[in-house]
């Protein structure tokens, strides 16, 4: 008996020639990897070895039979370049490939989603020659393009993948037994093709999952046994447990920081025991936690110095500095820091930003459109806060500013003429136009009575003259005004008596203010109003009611001639003489 070392384990059939192998049994012992150990880089299997059928038997019908991966082996999408008949596809050991990568959901499987069975290869890369059986009694519940479904008595769901469907020996609904083809081993892939080889898999019920696909390999392995009739060696278990050992604990490591004052020591441990009738060794790592004192370790150094920060009044140019470093405090990273003392230059900075700018103003007379507007901001200089300032001229549109506002109204004026009934009043302001100052009128209509108003005054006496040519001494003179009567300028005319000379000798007569013999003793002044409607009584109370051709009444005082009073309405005017004889 030949056994081979490492993980693989060897079963020899002793004396035992096996059905349709080429050559000899002890050419080519039947080896098979762990359970769960894929082909590096097609993912994480399932180290399980449970045989979830049985007694079941094995799928292909004689042997020699090579599960392995389709995909990761020789010829494969993701294997070595090769033909798929290459004869590493067509030798042992086994290699499990249940949870290979794939990206259907397995419960069962370490990432969730894998493989949902095994391939397995024939004795050999030949078309119509190696059978498919069933691997336990039940009926045949569906036949699809290129998949036949078992239900098996153990209440297990067979599915049997990439057989000649066009030469299926069974079909839906038939029951079969245990070991009775069910047809040839092929690529049949639903209208393509894949590698020839047989994909087994099965369902159960899986207590706290649910119906889910079960490992397959330990199942495989002990029907295959039974195949090719191999027998286990033997193995002493005490022995072999004898040979476990632990190796020393590590230092204490695996800190989650630097401070960090728990962590763990490993060691390995090699455990032996009897499997497949050899001594196999299982390491397995033993952990423990372990500690250590941090405190005061550095974490990271000294940090620069920071920017000098002010203190106190920002114009004193003093300030502080700080810098930090990062230390283990209680298993903790903690920040230590450190402070000194530093200068500011600080002549010329700014305290406060410049003001708004203020109003315009300074101007040298109330209508000046040019001024100056200032703004501040405070610096430092000398160590203290001081007050800078900057000018700017500045102009501003002074046009209909009130100097001065409007004064009274002046007096009603006509307007059409000086006797209108309607006026206008004015009234003034003092206003800016063009930086100059200028009056502004305002002016309104208003109702005046101009009855009596003199619109123009008396004017001066004129020439006395004698009217009626009688050579008394008796004359008129006369002088004009104007008035308003009813909204109509008219004209005023005033009279008075005056003398004149009689010398016969001159023509017409000479007037003068006195008589020129007789010798007058003075005169006064009357002013008459003579109605037109009543001439005559005017006339008689003027003169005394007598009237002489002389001049003179009964009394002997000078009077008006009779003609004067036929002028009405008049206003007449003379001077009264006194005169001792007429």
């Amino acid at each position: 008996m030949r056994i081979c070392t490492g993980t693989v384990v060897a079963l020899v059939a002793i004396g035992l020639a096996v059905p349709g192998w080429p050559g000899h049994m002890d050419a080519a012992p039947f080896t098979y990897q762990p359970a769960g150990k894929l082909v590096s880089g097609s993912g994480k299997g399932n180290s399980t070895m449970k045989d979830y059928v049985p007694g079941m038997r094995y799928p292909i019908e004689k042997a020699p039979s090579f599960p392995n991966s389709q995909v990761w082996g020789v010829g494969g999408s993701k294997g070595p370049k090769g033909s798929q008949c290459d004869k590493k596809n067509y030798s042992y050991p086994w290699w499990d490939n249940f949870c290979e990568t794939r990206s259907w959901s397995m419960p069962l499987c370490p990432s969730g989603k894998g493989h949902q069975g095994q391939d397995i290869r024939p004795g050999t890369c030949e078309f119509n020659k190696w059978y498919v059986v069933a691997c336990e009694d039940g009926t045949i519940t569906s036949v699809g393009t290129y998949s036949v479904y078992q239900h098996g008595k153990s209440g297990t769901t067979h599915r049997y993948l990439h057989m000649k469907m066009s030469a299926l020996k069974v079909k839906k609904g038939q029951y079969v037994k245990k070991g009775q083809r069910l047809g040839f081993v092929d690529n049949d892939f639903g209208g393509t093709s894949t590698t020839l080889h047989l994909h087994y898999d099965r369902k159960q019920y899986v207590k706290n999952v649910g119906s889910v696909y079960v490992p397959t390999y330990g199942s495989l392995v002990n029907s295959y046994k039974k195949l090719i009739g191999a027998t286990n060696p033997t193995c002493d278990s005490k022995a072999c447990a004898a040979k476990s050992k632990c190796g020393s604990w590590g230092s204490c490591g695996g800190f989650s920081s630097t401070c960090d004052t728990t962590g763990t020591q490993k060691r390995t441990c090699t455990n032996y025991a009897c499997s497949g009738g050899s001594c196999k060794a299982t390491n397995k790592s033993e952990s423990k936690a372990c500690s250590r004192t941090t405190d005061g370790k550095q974490v990271a150094g000294w940090s620069s110095w920071g920017s000098c920060a002010a203190q106190g009044p920002v114009c004193a140019g003093k300030g502080s500095q700080a810098r930090s470093r990062k230390v283990c405090k209680g298993g903790k990273t903690v920040s230590e820091s450190q402070k000194q003392g530093c200068t500011i230059a600080v002549n010329g900075k700014v305290v406060s930003a410049w003001t708004a700018w203020s109003a315009c103003g300074g101007f040298e007379w109330p209508c000046d459109e040019t001024g100056v507007q200032a703004r501040t901001r405070k610096v430092c200089k000398g160590g203290k806060e001081s007050v800078e300032t900057a000018k700017q001229a500045c102009k501003t549109g002074k046009d209909g500013k009130l100097i001065q506002p409007f004064g009274t109204w002046s007096a009603c004026v006509g307007v059409a003429g000086p006797c209108d009934t309607t006026g206008s009043q004015k009234r003034t302001r003092l206003v800016c136009k063009d930086q100059a100052t200028v009056p502004d009128h305002e002016t309104r209509s208003c109702p005046r009575d101009p009855e009596g108003d003199v619109t123009e005054v008396w004017g001066d006496w004129g020439d006395c003259k004698e009217e009626d040519a009688t050579c008394d001494g008796q004359g008129v003179q006369r002088r004009k005004r104007k008035v308003c009567h009813g909204a109509v300028e008219e004209t005023e005319t005033e009279q008075q008596a005056c003398a004149v000379s009689c010398d016969p000798g001159s023509s017409g007569g000479s007037a003068s203010g006195s008589s020129s013999g007789g010798g007058s003793s003075g005169s006064s002044d009357v002013l008459i109003t003579v109605d037109a409607g009543n001439s005559a009584g005017a006339a008689s109370g003027l003169a005394g009611g007598t009237r002489t051709s002389s001049g003179c009444d009964a009394s002997g005082r000078p009077c008006a001639p009779w003609w004067l009073f036929a002028m009405a309405p008049i206003v007449v005017v003379w001077r009264r003489r006194r005169v001792e004889a007429c």
